[in-house]
């Protein structure tokens, strides 16, 4: 676990960040979320089948993109209480 804390205190992660400037990442985040939706959705359909076959559920891509999506969006929601915490913690 050690490691994890030294990643955690590392100064790079010690800064402060605005709720405009969280929710700014979580919009770039989910951009790239979207083009990777748009790249898969692009696949013919079988081929998606397939490829969501391949994985379990939790690890296919189409979950993947999807659930990134939803959680920028639910992250960008309760972005105020996020940066709250964020400073009273850490």
């Amino acid at each position: 676990m050690k490691h994890i804390k030294d990643f955690i205190m590392n100064e790079r992660y010690m800064g402060s960040i605005t709720v405009e400037e969280f929710k700014n990442k979580l919009t770039q985040i989910k951009s790239l979320f979207e083009n990777i939706e748009e790249i898969y959705l692009s696949f013919p359909d079988g081929l998606q089948n397939i490829t969501n076959d391949f994985h379990n559920y939790e690890g296919c891509i189409n979950h993947c993109y999807s659930a990134g999506i939803t959680a920028c969006e639910e992250l960008t929601d309760e972005a105020d209480k996020l940066i709250r915490k964020f400073e009273n913690e850490y």
